[in-house]
């Protein structure tokens, strides 16, 4: 795998679609600095790179200054950023002048940056042979706690155009020249071969990597690949459509209306009419009977209403419609979407109930239009109840399985 590591000022215009074309698969970002620095820009910056398939890198640049005082920054940047999760974490410690800093802030910077994110946050080094072998030598890179090692080492300082190419005519220069650090080459995760290759327009260091793409996610970030969000079903596309309805319903606050079987006198006017079109508009609707809500929610994908040809729509007609279907109430079985029933032979419920389960297991909330008694038109449409709460008594007998009703 290749990548390349770039600053937001200094490579601000680089193309990201240009360089995923060109089979370049991370990016890493210089987003911190010293104890305060931080490159302008930075966040519009990362977004580009996050609308593309890139694995994602943050490096921080240390200079001579305390090490966890700088390990404070480079983490409240990759915070900001949405902090460390799925990120390659970067510290590049190299000469800066009178800046440079010293092998004991190195080691602070590492313990600040595992103070902050983890004990176990992977933290990769870059250096080069002649800064860390040279002056002050710096020994072995297992005393300083770091995950990986990557190199800075370059066979020239001219341009390339072709830098993938390039990389192939290298190769075994550079694989004969030992490594830094004391530590054997499964823990050198990348080389930086080139400061000038040419890719998304620009010519940027480039980066020539030992692991696969899967391993250095898998190795070096704080949890495996992300796999990707696999497509919801047509029958969970469904569900979200009727619950969205049903609670968009709730909104509008439909008061009961008591299905008795024509012995009261009720007046049906803003009740919605049991038919097999598209409902009507949401405020001419403020009366409702329990059956109604799925009925609603039917007519809201385009199915048809079950009728029976005496009460079309109600309890009885989806007992006729779904009765071979419905399985025996078990309050650990339901999941959002399935439908609990009252059988209406039942003494709880001479003409039964139902309603919609918002969501799984006894303790989601149960959308329902209720009342005490066909004398008393209040709550209506509510969701303040548990499934658990209104199997009070063992209240319900049956449910629909939501495959049957919505699918």
């Amino acid at each position: 795998m290749f990548g390349i590591d770039v600053h937001p000022v200094y490579q601000a215009d680089i193309n990201f679609d240009d360089t995923y074309r060109s089979g370049y698969r991370a990016v890493f970002v210089k987003v911190s600095e010293g104890t305060s620095y931080v490159p302008p820009g930075l966040a519009e910056f990362v977004e580009r790179i996050k609308s593309h398939d890139f694995t994602l890198g943050f490096y921080h640049f240390l200079d001579n200054s305390g090490g966890d005082q700088q390990a404070a920054n480079f983490c409240k940047q990759v915070t900001k950023l949405g902090g460390p999760e799925g990120r390659v974490l970067i510290v590049d410690f190299e000469a800066y002048g009178t800046l440079t800093p010293s092998n004991r802030i190195l080691k602070d910077f590492v313990a600040g940056v595992r103070k902050r994110f983890g004990a176990n946050m992977p933290i990769i080094l870059y250096s080069g042979d002649g800064f860390w072998n040279g002056g002050e030598s710096s020994g072995d890179a297992s005393e300083y706690g770091v995950s990986g090692l990557w190199d800075a080492r370059y066979a020239d300082m001219d341009q390339h155009r072709w830098p993938r190419a390039y990389w192939t005519k290298i190769r075994s220069w550079y694989l004969s020249n030992k490594m830094w650090g004391g530590t054997p080459p499964p823990n050198r995760v990348a080389v930086q071969y080139t400061s000038a290759g040419y890719v998304g327009g620009l010519y940027v260091d480039v980066n020539k990597f030992f692991i696969s793409r899967k391993n250095l996610v898998k190795n070096f970030t704080t949890h495996d690949i992300i796999e990707p969000t696999p497509k919801p079903t047509q029958l969970e596309r469904n569900i979200k459509v009727v619950k969205d309805y049903g609670l968009a319903l709730l909104k509008h606050n439909p008061k009961y209306w008591c299905w008795d079987g024509g012995s009261l006198d009720r007046d049906v006017n803003g009740r919605p009419g049991c038919f097999d079109n598209a409902p009507p508009p949401m405020h001419t609707i403020n009366k409702m009977f329990c059956a109604d809500l799925i009925t609603l929610q039917l007519r809201r994908l385009g199915k048809k209403v079950p009728k029976n040809g005496i009460y079309p729509g109600g309890t009885r007609s989806f007992k006729l419609k779904y009765g071979p279907v419905m399985k025996r109430f078990n309050l650990d079985e339901l999941r959002e979407g399935d439908v609990a029933f009252v059988d209406f032979q039942t003494p709880h419920s001479p003409e039964g109930h139902i309603g919609f389960c918002l969501g799984d297991g006894p303790d989601a909330k149960f959308l329902q239009s209720y009342a005490d008694s066909c004398t008393t038109l209040e709550p209506g449409l509510n969701a303040d109840w548990t499934i658990r709460e209104s199997h009070s008594g063992f209240y319900y007998t049956h449910y629909i399985p939501r495959e049957h009703i919505w699918g």
